[in-house]
């Protein structure tokens, strides 16, 4: 993903690339970009002499799904997944484009850098759209309750919306992205009268991707709608399988949705976030769970885990067991009511159990 820079005295000595999940944040139109000194500002999408794909998508905030469509048309009112009418920002059918590049506009002046830059709009999180089929799913081999599905080329896609979520405003014709009305110019110079669209940015890529169902574990997890449990859960496991692979954090990544049409059961979703895929999800579902249960076997005490959004170690449960999630909420802060416990009980049987607090 690049930035194209038009202006003729900066062309020949920048060349600025991002991948594209973190490109249609930062080089999103009207975004500032620092290089070499210089401010810049992004005008518009790099066309690269093609036609604007234009597809529909929308997000219930209930399942976590994602529906994406080729006509707005086709995506029903209620989720077909849960059945409910989506709420939330991401509720309303919107069109959506995958931008090949990005482009400065040839007129606009380039800047020293000032002691502050305007903020990039964020990305929305991390959804999965393609996963592991249904008979995919294996149990796991030691852990009754908890049932595996791996996909070598599982698809995620993330989505920007603009700032304060006011969508971007493309022309089909030439990408110029500033909000203008009537004659515009194209990116290169000319004038240009092509209508413009209101659309969001978003990313698809493929990865590794791990499924994690807890469908025999009782008492069973929260629905998949209380959103403060599964971040928590997210945020944990994903800090555990980083430890026991001694990699970065920032290698993973997860999410969490329903596990499928009139199912309000979550599952977990851990993905590799280094490009094309690094083997650490399949590594992570076969030997995570197995180390848990070693370090609980090592010692009687309460284990406890570092979690990068808090740089401390989450308070003890006060069970013997180690505590995994739902001790502080990863989206507030503030306790959220559960977590995850591996109980370690005689001849080193293990049982996953939930506890409220």
């Amino acid at each position: 993903m690049k930035l194209l820079v038009r202006q003729d005295n900066r062309s020949e000595s920048l060349r600025l690339e991002r991948d594209l999940e973190y490109g249609i944040a930062e080089y999103a139109p009207g975004a500032e970009v620092i290089a070499n000194g210089w401010t810049l500002v992004s005008g518009g999408i790099d066309l690269q002499n093609r036609e604007l794909e234009i597809r529909f998508y929308r997000v219930c905030s209930e399942c976590n799904r994602v529906e994406r469509e080729a006509q707005a048309t086709d995506i029903p009112a209620q989720c077909p997944t849960c059945g409910t009418f989506p709420t939330g920002q991401r509720a309303r059918t919107m069109k959506y484009i995958v931008p090949r590049g990005f482009t400065t506009l040839i007129d606009d002046p380039v800047e020293d850098v000032r002691l502050y830059r305007l903020k990039p709009p964020p990305n929305s999180e991390v959804f999965l759209v393609e996963g592991a089929e249904p008979d995919r799913f294996q149990p796991h081999p030691e852990f009754s309750g908890i049932s595996l599905g791996y996909r070598p080329d599982g698809q995620l896609f993330r989505a920007n919306s603009g700032p304060k979520g006011g969508h971007f405003s493309v022309c089909r014709i030439c990408g110029n992205a500033k909000r203008k009305t009537g004659t515009h110019k194209k990116p290169w110079g000319p004038d240009c009268n092509g209508g413009k669209i209101i659309t969001d940015l978003v990313c698809e890529f493929r990865t590794d991707t791990l499924q994690i169902r807890f469908d025999g574990v009782r008492p069973a997890p929260p629905g998949v709608s209380d959103r403060s449990f599964w971040l928590s859960l997210q945020t944990a496991f994903i800090a555990a399988v980083a430890d026991t692979l001694v990699i970065p954090r920032r290698d993973l990544d997860g999410t969490y949705r329903s596990q499928g049409e009139g199912s309000s059961a979550g599952e977990l979703v851990i993905y590799d976030r280094v490009p094309g895929g690094a083997g650490y999800v399949g590594r992570s579902g076969r030997n995570c769970l197995e180390y848990w249960r070693r370090r609980l076997n090592a010692s009687s005490s309460v284990q406890t885990l570092r979690a990068s959004w808090r740089e401390a170690a989450m308070p003890a449960c006060g069970h013997t067991g180690i505590s995994l999630a739902g001790i502080f909420c990863a989206e507030t802060g503030s306790p959220s009511g559960f977590h995850l416990y591996w109980k370690v009980g005689e001849g080193a049987e293990s049982s996953v159990r939930f506890w409220r607090r």
